[in-house]
Protein backbone atom coordinates (compact mmCIF):
# COMPACT_ATOMS: atom_id res chain seq x y z
CA UNK A 1 0.00 0.00 0.00
CA UNK A 2 1.57 3.18 -1.00
CA UNK A 3 5.28 1.79 -1.29
CA UNK A 4 5.55 1.01 2.28
CA UNK A 5 6.71 -2.34 3.48
CA UNK A 6 4.08 -2.56 6.15
CA UNK A 7 5.71 -5.74 7.60
CA UNK A 8 8.81 -3.79 8.23
CA UNK A 9 7.31 -1.05 9.25
CA UNK A 10 5.18 -3.26 12.41
CA UNK A 11 8.62 -5.03 12.83
CA UNK A 12 10.77 -1.75 13.23
CA UNK A 13 7.25 -0.49 15.99
CA UNK A 14 7.92 -3.39 17.94
CA UNK A 15 11.59 -3.44 18.46
CA UNK A 16 11.17 0.50 19.62
CA UNK A 17 8.51 -0.68 21.55
CA UNK A 18 11.02 -3.38 23.27
CA UNK A 19 13.19 -0.26 23.57
CA UNK A 20 10.53 2.18 25.41
CA UNK A 21 10.48 4.27 22.42
CA UNK A 22 7.47 3.67 19.87
CA UNK A 23 6.19 7.28 20.39
CA UNK A 24 9.64 8.75 19.40
CA UNK A 25 9.83 6.51 16.50
CA UNK A 26 5.83 7.20 15.45
CA UNK A 27 7.24 10.42 15.46
CA UNK A 28 9.58 10.40 13.17
CA UNK A 29 8.06 8.87 10.70
CA UNK A 30 4.95 11.23 10.87
CA UNK A 31 6.63 14.28 11.48
CA UNK A 32 6.03 15.87 7.88
CA UNK A 33 2.46 14.56 7.85
CA UNK A 34 1.27 15.96 10.92
CA UNK A 35 3.39 19.53 10.01
CA UNK A 36 0.73 19.13 6.78
CA UNK A 37 -2.40 18.56 8.68
CA UNK A 38 -1.61 21.36 10.95
CA UNK A 39 -1.07 24.18 7.94
CA UNK A 40 -3.83 22.49 6.41
CA UNK A 41 -6.35 23.34 8.81
CA UNK A 42 -4.98 26.39 10.19
CA UNK A 43 -6.70 28.18 12.76
CA UNK A 44 -8.41 24.93 13.81
CA UNK A 45 -5.71 22.99 14.17
CA UNK A 46 -5.61 23.59 17.93
CA UNK A 47 -9.03 21.64 18.37
CA UNK A 48 -9.97 20.82 14.95
CA UNK A 49 -13.78 18.97 14.39
CA UNK A 50 -14.51 15.98 12.84
CA UNK A 51 -15.51 17.83 9.79
CA UNK A 52 -12.02 19.80 10.05
CA UNK A 53 -10.06 16.29 9.77
CA UNK A 54 -12.31 14.84 7.33
CA UNK A 55 -11.90 17.93 5.00
CA UNK A 56 -7.78 18.21 5.45
CA UNK A 57 -7.67 13.98 4.81
CA UNK A 58 -7.58 13.91 1.35
CA UNK A 59 -4.80 16.39 0.55
CA UNK A 60 -2.23 14.25 3.73
CA UNK A 61 -3.60 10.62 2.33
CA UNK A 62 -1.95 12.29 -1.24
CA UNK A 63 0.79 13.45 -0.03
CA UNK A 64 1.69 11.30 2.48
CA UNK A 65 -0.05 8.27 1.62
CA UNK A 66 -2.43 5.65 3.66
CA UNK A 67 -0.29 4.39 6.46
CA UNK A 68 1.90 7.44 7.35
CA UNK A 69 -1.37 9.23 7.76
CA UNK A 70 -3.33 6.90 9.58
CA UNK A 71 0.28 6.53 11.74
CA UNK A 72 0.02 9.99 12.16
CA UNK A 73 -3.35 10.33 13.78
CA UNK A 74 -2.90 7.17 15.52
CA UNK A 75 0.21 8.68 17.38
CA UNK A 76 -1.85 11.79 18.40
CA UNK A 77 -4.78 10.01 19.70
CA UNK A 78 -2.70 8.17 21.48
CA UNK A 79 -0.69 11.19 23.23
CA UNK A 80 -3.72 12.65 24.48
CA UNK A 81 -4.30 15.57 21.75
CA UNK A 82 -7.14 17.66 22.49
CA UNK A 83 -8.71 16.32 19.24
CA UNK A 84 -8.59 12.77 20.26
CA UNK A 85 -11.95 12.10 20.19
CA UNK A 86 -12.52 13.21 16.94
CA UNK A 87 -9.22 11.67 15.67
CA UNK A 88 -11.17 8.31 16.98
CA UNK A 89 -14.06 8.33 15.49
CA UNK A 90 -12.06 9.26 12.60
CA UNK A 91 -9.70 6.20 12.51
CA UNK A 92 -12.98 3.86 13.07
CA UNK A 93 -15.52 5.28 10.20
CA UNK A 94 -13.68 7.02 7.71
CA UNK A 95 -13.97 4.75 5.01
CA UNK A 96 -10.69 6.06 3.21
CA UNK A 97 -8.65 5.77 6.86
CA UNK A 98 -10.40 3.21 9.14
CA UNK A 99 -7.92 1.20 10.76
CA UNK A 100 -7.49 -2.35 9.60
CA UNK A 101 -8.61 -5.29 11.86
CA UNK A 102 -5.61 -6.20 13.86
CA UNK A 103 -3.86 -9.14 12.05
Amino acid sequence: EDGVDITGLRDAMRRASMKGQPDQVAAAITEPCLDACIAALGDKADLPSLEDLSGVLPVLVSAHGIPTTRLMFASAALQEAPASAAIMKLLRSDPLIALPTAP
